[in-house]
């Protein structure tokens, strides 16, 4: 899930593609087994199809389902270039997990190998820093090409199945950031004038109409967590090494920035945001749901602390629908008729969701039939959009915080603008 403008170096001028739109939805359907035998066809082009329209296709289908904001940058880059390989990789293996066609994930296999090779062969080619965008941008792409096959067999080794190298490429990341692996990490970098924002249009990566004082930002709240989190952990691995007082003084802040939170969203009006009054939000984009489901789950996590957060928790449940579905106001007409939603979104609606979610559904506080109902999401968002590390995050029985750290700072660069 990438913004327009991070993708610079990565879309083609439309002339080079010679077709005519820059991004197309897949039209391919699911694979059915064949009846009686139970065996999957293969679903192999036909011979005479040549490679190159199949990958041109994997361009364009990465396009539609993992960039937000379709703002046309003709940049002309080299098709067979490290970056347009990678942009093709994630398509392939997204397609072939939803739509169940093998043919698809053995592709992103092998164009995700020889990518390595080519990258570890040209190495001392490469100057690992955020300044070669083109290089940056590849090794996202692979963190969320291992963030979509987390559960791919490997096809030389099929009794074996793996959870990617999803540490590795986010550790490639943290070198040429020179920062730390996590997503707060990752809104420090803006507030202090990191290389990878400059240029961009704005210094943080959740904006708000809100004209207000610039400390009311989303980000600069989300940091201000940070303190309070450290110190709550401090306290959970060595109760004596916080007294009563101070311990009272972090509820407080807590409560403080719980309200700061709150006064954020009521800046936000109705209009501004898109939002849609009942039990299910509407938003105008993808980005402005990410946004709202990253604040809430912010605040369940320092409410967790200190207060009831079952009202959070419904407004969380009541964006979950915004993600997954291609055409929001046909779920909403047949709500209560129709019990599934009869034609998936793009991937990047589940990218955005995933992470907010499996929080949430670690969270002490939420009621067990919540969490279960979280999880069955999570699978879903694995069966019908492609994503399989949600796969891992329903059916984990606990995932490293520095796992889930990587993937989400994956997700948060492709917000910036």
């Amino acid at each position: 899930m990438w913004h327009a403008s991070n993708l610079v170096t990565v879309y083609w001028a439309m002339q080079s593609l010679s077709l005519g739109s820059m991004a197309c939805k897949c039209s391919l359907p699911a694979m059915i087994p064949v009846p009686k035998i139970g065996m999957l066809p293969d679903g192999v082009p036909p011979k005479e199809t040549s490679e190159e329209p199949v990958e041109e296709s994997a361009l364009l289908m990465f396009f539609y389902d993992f960039v937000l904001f379709r703002r046309i940058i003709l940049y002309p880059i080299d098709s067979l270039s490290d970056l347009a390989k990678a942009c093709k990789i994630v398509a392939f293996v997204s397609h072939g997990t939803k739509l169940i066609r093998p043919f698809l994930t053995r592709k992103a296999e092998v164009l995700y190998h020889e990518l390595l090779w080519s990258m570890t062969r040209n190495i001392d080619k490469y100057t690992l820093s955020v300044e070669k965008p083109d290089l940056f941008a590849t090794v996202k792409l692979l963190v969320l090409y291992d963030i979509c096959s987390a559960f791919c067999k490997l096809s030389w080794l099929p009794s074996l199945t793996h959870i990617g190298y999803h540490n590795v490429h986010a550790g490639g990341m943290e070198a040429m950031l020179q920062i730390e692996n996590t997503p707060l990490s990752l809104l420090g970098a803006g507030q202090s004038g990191h290389p990878l924002f400059q240029g961009s249009v704005k210094k943080c990566i959740f904006t708000s109409t809100h004209a207000g004082n610039s400390h009311q930002d989303l980000d600069h709240l989300l940091l201000a967590m940070d303190s309070i989190w450290e110190r709550v952990k401090l306290f959970y691995s060595d109760p004596t090494s916080i007294d009563l007082e101070d311990l009272h003084l972090i509820q407080q802040e807590a409560m403080t920035l719980n309200s700061r939170l709150a006064k954020w969203e009521d800046t936000l009006t109705s209009d501004s945001v898109g939002y849609w009054p009942g039990k299910v939000d509407m938003y105008f984009d993808l980005y402005v749901a990410g946004v709202w489901s990253i604040l809430r789950v912010a605040r369940c996590l320092l409410i967790d602390q200190v207060l009831n957060a079952v009202r959070l928790l419904e407004e969380i449940t009541s964006s979950i629908p915004c993600h997954p579905t291609e055409d929001l106001p046909d779920f909403l007409s047949n709500l209560g008729i129709s019990v599934e939603i009869k034609f998936p979104g793009r991937a990047a609606g589940a990218l955005l969701l995933m992470h907010p979610v499996y929080v949430a559904s670690q969270l002490s506080i939420v009621p067990l039939e919540m969490r279960e109902y979280l999880k069955d999401c999570l699978t879903w968002i694995e069966v019908y959009m492609g994503i399989e590390q949600a796969a891992l995050f329903a059916k984990a029985a606990e995932v490293h915080p520095q796992y889930l750290a990587g993937g989400c700072m994956v997700v948060w660069t492709g917000l910036m603008g």
